[in-house]
């Protein structure tokens, strides 16, 4: 399969500001998701690279393709950013709170 890169950001959302309460671009969510589905059969390893990384939709379907045998590497920036500051991330609590 080639490489792809598809992009989704503020120029494309609705409201400059609106920002999605589940960590990631509902539109990229559904491509990627969809180009995965329709070459499962031939992956054999799935390498990406995805600006915080901290989508629960995303995660769960993920660790299901490879607990069938893909190999998943996902790249990401630290959910804490890069500085000095320190920060617990706890996406279940943040998950369970959205109504």
């Amino acid at each position: 399969m080639p490489f792809k890169v598809y992009f989704d950001g503020p120029n494309h959302y609705e409201g400059k500001y609106n920002f999605y309460k589940q960590g990631g671009s509902p539109t990229l969510l559904k491509r990627l998701i969809s180009i995965i589905e329709e070459n499962r059969k031939d992956l054999l390893e799935i390498n990406l690279c995805w600006y915080l990384f901290n989508n629960n939709i995303l995660h769960e379907f993920l660790k299901e393709i490879s607990l069938s045998g893909i190999k998943v590497n996902i790249v990401t920036i630290p959910l804490e950013g890069y500085d000095d500051i320190k920060y617990s991330p706890s996406l279940d609590n943040y998950f369970s709170k959205i109504s």
